[in-house]
C-alpha cells in the first residue's frame, strides 16, 4: 500500500496537478468498460419509470403535444428537456425524445463519478480514492438508476457542482445551482443550511463576509426557484401560479413532510431504523461499519473535505429521517448520501488496513497476507454479489420489449378524436424475468401506467380510479387491461410479469349500491361478515374489510370483467387536462380502499381482447 501520510490532506481550493497513478489508470479503464455497458443498455432499453413519463409528458406539453401535465412534479427536468422535445417534434422523430434521456443520464452519472474521484483524490491516497469511486459507481442502487430519468443521480451531479462552487467561493453560482437543485428535488432544501454550517466552520471570524456571501446565495437560489416554477406552471401547465402553489405545497406537506391526519408518532429510533434498513441492504453492513470508522477519522482530521462530507451526510440523512420521513418512499431517495458514505468507507479502510498491517507485521508473510485477503473478501463479497446480480438484471430482455410502442400500434388506428383510453390494473407492469418481489427490492420495478400510455398515444389516458370511467359515456371506449390479480379490488398482489397487457372495448357497466344488510360466510372455519351490495337489477355482491384490504365474495371476476370501488370524498389532485365528460379529471393517490368510504361498486364488462402486448 502507499506510504502517503493519511493525515495530510491537500487544500481543495488549490488546483494541484496530481500525477495519474497506475491504479487510477486501471480504475478509469474499468469505468470506461462500465460506460460502454451503460450505452449498450440505453440503446436496447424500451421502458421508463412512471415518474420519468411524467417529466417527459410535461416537456411535451410545452411544445404543443398535449398528453398530460402533472403540476406536482418539480420543473427542472421538463425545462431541461424542452429543446430536445422541440427538436424531436420538428424532425418528427418521437423515438429521439424517448431515447435521449438515457444518454443524458449516462453523461450525468459518469460526471458524478468523475467529479467524486477528482474531488477526493486531493484528500486520499490514489488507490483509496479510486476504491471509493468504484464503490459508488458499482453500487447496485446507483447502477440501477444511473441511466433512467429520475432525480437522484442528477441531484448528485448538482450537489457536486454546489460544493465545487462553495469551495471556490463563487457564491452567485452556488445560489443558481442550489435553486436548480431545489427545482429538481424539493426535499434537498437542508443543503442550504448545510452550506451555511460549512462556511461557519471553515471561515470563522469573518461574519460580515459570511452574511454577505450567503445572502447572495439566498437571493439567487430563490430567484431561480421562483422563475423555474413560474415559467413551468404559467406557461407549461397554463394555470394560475397561486393555485399551483397551494396544491403543490399541500401535497408536499401531507406526503413528504409526515403531516398526516391521525398519523401515529414514531420514535426517533424507529425513524432512524427505517432509513438505516435501506443503507444496510444497499451499502451492506461491513461497508457501513468501516464507513463509521472513517467518519470518526474525518472528524479527527477536520480537513475541508472531511467537514464537507460530514455535513453533507448528516445534514441530509437527519432531515430525511426526522423531517421528510421518506420511509414509505423508495430507497432511491438516499442515493444522494452515497458519495459521503463511500468517502468515509475509503478513509476508514485506510485506517483499518494500516492498523491490521502493523498488527500482523511481526507474523509470517504468508499468514499476514492471507489474513488481509480474508478481511478483504469478507468486506467486499456482499456488495460485489449484489452488483453482479444488478448488472445481470439490467440486461434482462423484459427491459427491451417495446410494450408501449405495441400498445400504441394497436390503439391509434381505432381512436377517434377525444376518445378516452383507460388503464385498468395495478401500477407495476414490467419487471425482469424471475424477479423476486421483496421489501428491499420492490423499488426496481418499472411500469407503464396511464402516464406512459399518454406518452405513447400523445393524448390523455386515465387510470381506472378516475370518475370518468364509471359514467355511461365511457362505454365503447378502449381499455388497456393489466390483469395480474391486483385490480384495485382487494385481490392479492401476486405480481406476474409474464401475463400480457390486453386491449379491450368497454361493453357494459353495472353499479352496485351498499345496503344495510350483512351476510356471514365461512371459509376453512374462518367466519367473515360481508356487507351486501346490490345492483338495480337485483344482483348481489359481498364485500368485507380484512387487515386493511377489501375482500370480495362470489369469486373472482370473469376474464372480461373489472371491479372498481368508488370512494366518497376522494381528493382531486390538479391535472389541468381536458375532461372528456365535463368532470374534474382525477387520479386519486390512495392505494388502499376502505369499506366505510365506498359509495358504490362498478363492474365494467369488457370485450374479448382485440390485441395484446408483452
Amino acid at each position: 500500500m502507499s506510504t502517503i501520510n493519511p493525515d495530510i490532506s491537500v487544500d481543495p481550493n488549490i488546483e494541484t496537478p496530481l500525477p495519474l497513478y497506475r491504479v487510477e489508470k486501471f480504475g478509469l479503464g474499468i469505468l470506461a468498460i462500465l460506460l460502454i455497458y451503460l450505452i449498450m443498455l440505453a440503446i436496447r432499453c424500451n421502458v421508463h419509470f412512471y415518474d420519468s413519463f411524467e417529466y417527459l409528458n410535461n416537456a411535451k406539453e410545452w411544445v404543443g403535444i398535449h398528453t398530460r401535465y402533472d403540476i406536482n412534479r418539480p420543473p427542472f427536468f421538463p425545462i431541461l428537456l424542452i429543446p430536445i422535445a422541440f427538436l424531436s417534434k420538428f424532425l418528427d422523430l418521437p423515438i429521439f425524445f424517448e431515447k435521449f434521456p438515457y444518454f443524458l443520464m449516462i453523461i450525468s452519472g459518469f460526471s458524478v463519478v468523475l467529479m467524486f474521484w477528482w474531488m477526493i483524490r486531493t484528500s486520499l491516497p490514489p488507490h483509496y480514492a479510486m476504491l471509493a469511486t468504484l464503490g459508488l459507481a458499482f453500487n447496485a442502487l446507483f447502477l440501477h438508476y444511473w441511466i433512467f430519468l429520475m432525480p437522484e443521480v442528477f441531484a448528485c451531479l448538482l450537489i457536486f457542482l454546489f460544493w465545487r462552487f462553495v469551495l471556490r467561493e463563487n457564491y452567485l453560482l452556488v445560489g443558481v445551482t442550489l435553486g436548480a437543485l431545489l427545482s429538481l428535488r424539493y426535499q434537498l432544501a437542508p443543503l442550504s443550511i448545510v452550506g451555511i454550517l460549512y462556511a461557519v466552520i471553515t471561515q470563522r471570524g469573518n461574519w460580515a463576509k459570511l452574511i454577505k456571501n450567503w445572502a447572495i446565495v439566498a437571493i439567487a437560489s430563490a430567484f431561480v426557484l421562483v422563475l423555474f416554477h413560474y415559467v413551468s406552471v404559467t406557461i407549461g401547465a397554463n394555470i394560475n401560479l397561486i393555485e399551483a402553489y397551494n396544491e403543490v405545497s399541500a401535497r408536499l406537506i401531507e406526503q413528504f413532510w409526515g403531516v398526516k391526519e391521525k398519523r401515529p408518532s414514531d420514535s426517533i429510533l424507529a425513524l432512524f431504523g427505517r432509513e438505516f434498513n435501506y443503507l444496510f441492504h444497499f451499502i451492506t453492513a461491513p461497508v457501513l461499519l468501516v464507513s463509521l470508522v472513517g467518519m470518526f477519522k474525518a472528524f479527527h482530521r477536520k480537513g475541508k473535505l472531511d467537514w464537507l462530507f460530514l455535513l453533507w451526510f448528516w445534514g441530509v440523512f437527519l432531515a430525511y429521517s426526522l423531517v421528510v420521513q421518506v420511509a414509505w418512499k423508495e430507497a432511491r431517495y438516499l442515493l444522494v448520501i452515497f458519495p459521503p458514505i463511500y468517502y468515509f468507507f475509503s478513509l476508514g479502510l485506510m485506517v483499518v488496513w494500516q492498523y491490521l498491517d502493523q498488527l500482523l507485521r511481526e507474523h509470517h508473510f504468508a499468514l499476514r497476507k492471507g489474513l488481509l485477503v480474508v478481511f478483504s473478501l469478507s468486506l467486499l463479497t456482499a456488495p460485489l454479489l449484489t452488483t453482479h446480480k444488478e448488472l445481470n438484471r439490467l440486461w434482462d430482455k423484459s427491459y427491451t420489449r417495446p410494450v408501449g410502442h405495441t400498445l400504441a400500434k394497436i390503439l391509434k388506428p381505432r381512436l377517434s378524436p377525444n376518445e378516452p383510453v383507460f388503464w385498468v390494473g395495478s401500477y407495476y407492469t414490467i419487471a425482469p424475468f424471475n424477479f423476486y418481489f421483496s421489501i428491499p427490492e420492490k423499488f426496481f420495478f418499472f411500469n407503464l401506467f396511464s402516464n406512459g400510455l399518454s406518452f405513447y398515444l400523445e393524448r390523455p389516458c386515465y387510470f381506472n380510479y378516475t370518475e370518468e370511467f364509471m359514467y355511461k359515456n365511457a362505454v365503447g371506449s378502449h381499455v388497456v387491461l393489466n390483469r395480474n390479480l391486483c385490480q384495485d379490488c382487494g385481490f392479492i398482489n401476486n405480481f406476474n410479469p409474464l401475463k400480457p397487457l390486453t386491449v379491450h372495448t368497454l361493453v357494459k357497466q353495472t353499479k352496485f349500491y351498499a345496503t344495510d344488510r350483512t351476510i356471514e360466510h365461512s371459509v376453512k372455519k374462518i367466519s367473515t361478515n360481508f356487507t351486501v351490495f346490490t345492483s338495480e337489477s337485483g344482483e348481489e355482491l359481498y364485500l368485507a374489510e380484512a387487515k386493511g384490504d377489501l375482500v370480495i365474495d362470489k369469486g373472482s371476476p370473469q376474464t372480461n370483467t373489472v371491479i372498481q370501488f368508488i370512494l366518497k370524498g376522494e381528493p382531486l389532485p390538479i391535472y389541468p387536462e381536458p375532461s372528456f365528460f365535463d368532470l374534474p379529471s382525477q387520479v386519486p393517490l390512495t392505494p388502499k380502499r376502505k369499506l366505510a368510504n365506498i359509495d358504490f361498486i362498478l363492474i365494467s364488462e369488457l370485450s374479448e381482447p382485440i390485441g395484446k402486448a408483452f
